[in-house]
């Protein structure tokens, strides 16, 4: 279980990095809305985004002429 991994890392860390770890936890459990703001949004969001640039580009040739322009 994932809780338990990370209670035994805990477990080594020494007294002051664990209460940096109870305080970052405290704040998470109180503040879900900040921590939901500076992360944004999922990478999930940007598939497909810019599809349409590539309507019509054989891939594999632009990415051979690409390479082949480094030279």
């Amino acid at each position: 279980m994932q809780v338990d991994k990370i209670l035994n890392y805990i477990d080594c860390l020494n007294y002051k990095e664990k209460l940096e770890v109870l305080e970052k936890l405290v704040h998470l459990i109180k503040n879900p809305a900040q921590r939901k703001a500076r992360v944004g949004h999922s990478l999930v969001e940007l598939k497909g985004l810019g599809k349409e640039i590539w309507k019509g580009i054989d891939v594999p040739d632009y990415i051979d002429n690409q390479r082949n322009s480094w030279d």
